[in-house]
């Protein structure tokens, strides 16, 4: 019996091959498909080779981002969805507020999390800085869990 992720590994393999490409066309919306479901399924390197591809095809966007960093969220693989967000620019994505709250809102999702939220929000926040209402969220996580140390303080130095 093949397993789903088997299966998956098969159907996009055959989607980024060469001769595919150009008889077979897929929308934004289907491609982030595929992103979603190899990053959430830890097939990184296929769903970095889908990323590759959507930019080829003009069709990278900061949805595309998005599942990337809540994938490397969920598999607890923070410093990787933070070096995702480093490159954004690299593939033809702007790095902006909606980009910093995403990685922020999909690492704070994440149990015991808001230190590394606190610590990327400390290095971006002079760039790019981000909605109060996720940092209100972030706050709120670090005191409940005491996981930041005077997360007000870093509020007011913002």
């Amino acid at each position: 019996m093949v397993s789903p992720k088997h299966k998956l590994r098969l159907l996009s393999d055959e989607l980024l091959s060469p001769r595919q490409s150009s008889t077979l066309q897929l929308t934004s919306y289907a491609w982030n498909i595929l992103v979603d479901l190899l990053g959430k399924n830890w097939m990184y390197e296929p769903m970095w080779d889908a990323v590759r591809s959507m930019k080829q095809e003009n069709m990278l966007s900061i949805a595309t981002f998005v599942s990337v960093f809540g994938s490397y969220c969920m598999a607890g693989k923070f410093s990787e969805a933070i070096m995702s967000f480093d490159v954004m620019d690299k593939y033809g994505v702007q790095q902006d507020v909606v980009a910093v709250n995403s990685l922020l809102s999909a690492i704070c999702c994440e149990d015991n999390q808001t230190t590394k939220a606190w610590e990327f929000f400390d290095k971006i926040k002079l760039k790019i800085p981000p909605m109060p209402i996720l940092l209100l969220f972030c706050w709120k996580g670090g005191r409940k869990k005491a996981m930041c140390p005077k997360p007000r303080r870093r509020l007011v130095r913002w």
